[in-house]
């Protein structure tokens, strides 16, 4: 099962799961919270656990808000924001397993290379932002919070392998 954290494109509306402007400058996130999802998102998906015990679960954003198009919309993840981009998804793995609903899988991002001239929630990673958001803010996030969450690359973009062959 795949999981966006926050809104995709095909949420009825766009929100990520810390809106907070203020906290735009603070990689702690303290604004955070997947209250949001509690109604819908997190007991269907316990309920399709129930339903088939061995399910994978896999969660991955469309768009943080933390983009050079300072919207939800298109952009990059700016490099001053990569610590709060892999806070973001630390936080939403923690929530989800606090909820008792162990996250397998996790990408940098859904369809990292998508969508310059659509109009819902997406952000554009290189090759280079991600060996670099990797190397040096998720993994150390992952390791100093004792997450066993497995990262993905190119969950959605199988075709672009060389985007991370480099890496």
């Amino acid at each position: 099962m795949r999981n966006p954290i926050g809104s995709s494109d095909l949420t009825r509306g766009w929100y990520t799961y810390d809106d907070n402007s203020s906290d735009r400058a603070d990689a702690s996130l303290p604004h955070f919270s997947i209250d949001h999802d509690l109604a819908d998102v997190l007991p269907l998906t316990k309920l399709a656990r129930q339903l088939n015990p061995q399910l994978t679960l896999m969660i991955n954003a469309w768009s943080p808000w933390m983009t050079s198009s300072g919207s939800l919309v298109a952009g990059a993840v700016l490099p001053e924001y990569y610590a709060g981009h892999a806070n973001y998804h630390v936080k939403t793995i923690q929530a989800y397993e606090a909820h008792g609903l162990p996250v397998n899988y996790v990408s940098l991002n859904n369809e990292p290379t998508c969508c310059p001239s659509i109009n819902y929630p997406s952000i554009l990673l290189t090759s280079s932002q991600m060996a670099t958001m990797l190397k040096d803010d998720w993994f150390p996030a992952f390791k100093a919070n004792h997450l066993t969450t497995k990262i993905l690359l190119l969950d959605c973009n199988w075709g672009n392998a060389d985007l991370v062959e480099p890496l």
